[in-house]
């Protein structure tokens, strides 16, 4: 990664902000151009704060893939539920208008004129929007 896969101006900024100067040592491919690189004290190289840096950056992406992930099972879930629960209120809904029905079609079958049978018909209508 530090000899082939960064830039030169990364390799500079990366020593002068970690003062380091090299990957494994001040030897190991250094830019010379880098402040760190012209302190001989600095007798260390940037393998570590590279590994410690790309260690940081994966753990900032697994924790927001993680937090997605959760994310999406939560709406998964809601959406299931609220499924579930409209299917419910439907079935409801559906078996009392089936139980209206029926109850106006027995009563039509009785010897009441047809107004009556009608009349019936739009009191369970008006039962029916009185449960919505």
């Amino acid at each position: 990664m530090w000899r082939n896969a960064w830039t030169d101006e990364i390799k500079v900024t990366f020593e002068d902000q970690h003062m380091c100067c090299g990957y494994l040592s001040r030897y190991d491919s250094p830019m010379n151009s880098s402040v760190a690189c012209k302190d001989t004290t600095i007798k260390y190289g940037c393998m570590y704060p590279v590994i410690f840096y790309a260690q940081r950056c994966h753990r900032f992406i697994y924790a927001g893939l993680i937090t997605i992930c959760i994310i999406g099972v939560g709406c998964i879930a809601t959406g299931m539920l609220l499924l579930i629960d409209c299917s419910e209120e439907d079935r409801i809904r559906l078996s009392q208008i089936h139980y209206l029905r029926r109850r106006a079609t027995s009563k039509s079958k009785d010897t009441r004129p047809l107004s009556s049978s009608s009349s019936t018909i739009s009191a369970g209508a008006d039962q029916l929007n009185h449960l919505r």
